[in-house]
C-alpha cells in the first residue's frame, strides 16, 4: 500500500480545526483512513464491559451488532496494549497472530465477515494500558499489513493525534465545570461519574465526608435500601454513554427518614465516551436547605442590564428557588409588588419566564 503523506496532514490538519470547534473527529477519520490505505478507523477505549468506540461509517451496523450481541464477545485479547505507548504497532508479529486466531471475536466475526485481519494502532491518551484511548486503522487482507516504513510515517503524526486527544478531554472537563456552575452556586453538593458510572477519584474523599443518603462501596454509589439502590443504579445507567438521558432519584437518610434528590445529567461531547473522564455530572439537593443565591452573579447581570437594587434581589431570591408569595412575606411588602419587580426584571434581561431568569443567572456565575 502507499501512504499518502500529503493526504494525512490534510486530514490532522482538519482535526485540529474540528477538535479546537468542538466538532466531531468523524470526518478527519475518513480522511485519515483513506491516506493509510485503510478499510476502517477507529477511536476507542476498552472496559472491563464495554467497548466505547467513535469510527469511521463503515463500522456503523457492526458496532450495532456489537451492542447488541449479535457478533461473539469482544475480549481485551485482540489489544496490543504493552506496546501501544510506544507508538503505532501491527499486529503482524507471528506470537500475536497467533494469539487472535484464537480469540473467537476475531476468528468468527472480524476476519470472515469484516474482513479487516490487518491494523496498526497506538495510543493516544493517558490511563492504564487497557483502558487508554487508542487510534486503530484496519486493513483487509488484499491490502495487507502495516510495513515498519508505514509505521514510521504514522509516528511522526503521533505528537499531533496526541495534542488533539489532550484538548478533546479539556474541553469535556470544562463542560462538566459548566455544568456544576448552577448547582454549586445554589450550595448543592456535586460530583461527578466516569465513563462506567463510578465517582472519580477525586470525588471518593468529598462523597464519604458528606455522608448518608450516599457511601460508597468498592467504588461505587450506594444507597440506604435495596429499592433505592435499584433506582438510583437505573438512573445512572440512563445518564451514561448509549442512552445519555437525564435522571433523578429521590434518596432516603437512615434514621431519621429524611429525603434528597439525586440529579444525574449526562456531559454531552464528541467521543465523550471515549475521552471523557467525566461522563456524568451528578448533584445532591436536599430540600429542607435554603440554597444559597450567587450574589456575584446577580451583581454582574444588574450591572450587564441595570437592574435596581429591589430588582436584583427579587432575582436572587428566585434563583435561589423561592416562591413571590415567599419573598413578599420575607421582604414585608405585597405579592403583587414582587411580582412587577420581577416582571421588570425580566424585561430588562430580555427574558419570558422565572426558568429563563434563573438560567440567565446562571450563566453569569
Amino acid at each position: 500500500m502507499v501512504f499518502d503523506s500529503i493526504g494525512f496532514a490534510e486530514a490532522m490538519d482538519s482535526l485540529s480545526s474540528a477538535v479546537a470547534l468542538g466538532e466531531s473527529w468523524r470526518p478527519s477519520l475518513e480522511k485519515m483512513c483513506s491516506a493509510v490505505g485503510a478499510k476502517v478507523a477507529a477511536l476507542s477505549r476498552t472496559s472491563p464491559t464495554q467497548l466505547h468506540i467513535v469510527a469511521t461509517q463503515a463500522l456503523d451496523d457492526p458496532i450495532a451488532d456489537m451492542r447488541s450481541g449479535r457478533t461473539p464477545t469482544y475480549t481485551s485479547d485482540i489489544i496490543m496494549s504493552s506496546l501501544l505507548e510506544e507508538g503505532f504497532v501491527s499486529d503482524a508479529a507471528p506470537s500475536f497472530r497467533e494469539r487472535l486466531h484464537r480469540t473467537p471475536f476475531f476468528r468468527d466475526y472480524m476476519l470472515p465477515v469484516l474482513d479487516i485481519p490487518h491494523r496498526g494502532s497506538a495510543a493516544i491518551g493517558g490511563g492504564a494500558p487497557m483502558s487508554a484511548p487508542r487510534i486503530s486503522f484496519w486493513r483487509s487482507a488484499r491490502q495487507g499489513v502495516f510495513e515498519s516504513g508505514e509505521l514510521s510515517q504514522l509516528n511522526a503524526f503521533l505528537p499531533t493525534l496526541r495534542i488533539a486527544s489532550r484538548f478533546s478531554q479539556q474541553l469535556l472537563q470544562e463542560k462538566a465545570r459548566e455544568h456544576s456552575v448552577l448547582y454549586r452556586s445554589r450550595g448543592d453538593f456535586v460530583f461527578h461519574l466516569d465513563f462506567l458510572g463510578r465517582p472519580i477519584d477525586e470525588d471518593h474523599d468529598a462523597i464519604r465526608a458528606r455522608g448518608a443518603p450516599l457511601r460508597l462501596l468498592r467504588g461505587r454509589l450506594a444507597a440506604s435500601s435495596a429499592a433505592e439502590q435499584q433506582r438510583l443504579d437505573a438512573v445512572i445507567r440512563q445518564a451514561l454513554p448509549g442512552s445519555r438521558q437525564h435522571g433523578a432519584v429521590a434518596l432516603t437518610r437512615p434514621g431519621d427518614g429524611r429525603r434528597f434528590y439525586l440529579l444525574a445529567m449526562p456531559i454531552l461531547g464528541e467521543a465523550s465516551e471515549v475521552f471523557g473522564p467525566v461522563s456524568v455530572l451528578c448533584a445532591l439537593i436536599d430540600p429542607s436547605r435554603e440554597a444559597a443565591p450567587n450574589r456575584i452573579a446577580i451583581q454582574n447581570l444588574a450591572m450587564a442590564t441595570g437592574l435596581t437594587p429591589r430588582e436584583a434581589e427579587i432575582a436572587a431570591q428566585i434563583f435561589a428557588g423561592v416562591s413571590p408569595a415567599d419573598i413578599a412575606r420575607r421582604l414585608g411588602v405585597g405579592e403583587g409588588t414582587v411580582r412587577s419587580h420581577l416582571k421588570a426584571a425580566m424585561q430588562k434581561c430580555s427574558v419570558h419566564s422565572q426558568i429563563e431568569l434563573s438560567a440567565l443567572i446562571g450563566r453569569f456565575a
